[in-house]
């Protein structure tokens, strides 16, 4: 009973505050309508599309090791490496979501561009959007680092959200 009260009360309710939030630079960029597009309006159309196709390509990518891990484990064979650090995920932990955060951030950037202003209340969405997942990042690393000890030694190596070349 007390899971349902919890959430009706927060968690529905929250998350549906936190949808309108981080999709609130719609409403900003309607209210200036009549503006014109402008330079960064195709910056941030250009990094929208470059943030999707890399979202979808570490889902992509997670999809295939994870489907072949399981037909490994059915088949009775050795899984030698648990967990992916290949492809997106040689550069960080968590590729899919660094390409998540960073499409909801350009999103605001629609918004800036409409409205001309840097700063307003559309970007509190983003803002909680990224609150929101580092503890569930910390979560699931957490999971995975009990579940593989191989794990920290990929933490240690290669940074959580933020891309960076292997040569560190």
């Amino acid at each position: 009973m007390g899971f349902q009260v919890l959430n009706v009360t927060f968690i529905s309710f929250g998350q549906m505050l936190l949808i309108w939030l981080f999709a609130s630079p719609v409403h900003q960029a309607g209210v200036w309508a009549e503006t014109p597009l402008g330079w960064l309006d195709y910056v941030a159309t250009v990094l929208l599309l470059v943030l999707l196709a890399g979202e979808t390509l570490a889902d992509e990518q997670m999809w295939a090791f994870q489907q072949d891990k399981k037909r490994r484990l059915a088949a009775g064979e050795e899984v030698v490496q648990p967990f992916m650090t290949s492809g997106l995920y040689r550069y960080c932990r968590h590729p899919n979501y660094f390409c998540e955060i960073g499409m909801w951030a350009v999103f605001y950037l629609f918004a800036v561009g409409a409205s001309g202003q840097w700063l307003h209340w559309t970007g509190l969405g983003f803002i909680l959007l990224i609150a929101l997942f580092i503890p569930s990042t910390r979560l699931t690393e957490s999971i995975s680092a009990a579940k593989y000890p191989a794990y920290r030694d990929y933490q240690a190596r290669t940074l959580a959200l933020v891309p960076r070349p292997r040569s560190y």
